[in-house]
């Protein structure tokens, strides 16, 4: 619905529902009242917070593309929580879909928030490698999607094993 058609139809439920004899002002409050009930605001970008073990590390307003590090017995997990926003910025009730090359969770294992907007992925001892977490708004089309890269290393010598051979 296009603006002058959410304005008329708004001015047309607060005829019905603003007494007779209302001012003008009054009717017209009204109106502006019901628009936002009328259009629905329009997701324009994902908003994006990289948190590591619950710390936030990155934040990017308008998606794109982000990557990150865990090291091995450092780092425990990686969250990639996806807001949709409109364009002034207020979270929209559009739903998140996440994707990632990791499928069968040979690096991280993935879980997904109960509302569907944070994929987390917890590290697993001794595994190293790479995982692309992509997430995409799944209400609208022409979001850019966000893609983040996670890099799990190996963490900082904790011992040396060594094995004596007497000849």
């Amino acid at each position: 619905m296009d603006s002058e058609a959410a304005r008329a139809a708004a001015l047309q439920a607060a005829a019905s529902a603003v007494p007779r004899g209302a001012s003008q002002a009054n009717l017209i409050t009204y109106a502006e009242g019901l628009i936002p009930w009328l259009t629905a605001p329009v997701t324009v970008t994902l908003d994006i917070t990289i948190s590591i073990d619950g710390s936030p590390v990155f934040h990017s307003s308008n998606g794109g593309e982000m990557a990150t590090t865990l090291t091995l017995g450092v780092d425990n997990q990686v969250a990639i929580l996806a807001q949709p926003k409109d364009a002034s910025g207020a979270v929209t009730g559009d739903a998140i879909t996440f994707s990632t090359d990791d499928t069968p969770g040979n690096i991280l294992t993935a879980t997904i928030s109960a509302d569907g907007r944070t994929w987390t992925g917890a590290v697993k001892p001794g595994v190293t490698g790479m995982v692309t977490v992509t997430a995409n708004d799944a209400t609208i089309s022409g979001v850019p999607p966000a893609t983040t890269t996670v890099t799990v290393v190996a963490g900082p010598t904790t011992h040396i094993d060594l094995t004596e051979t007497v000849t």
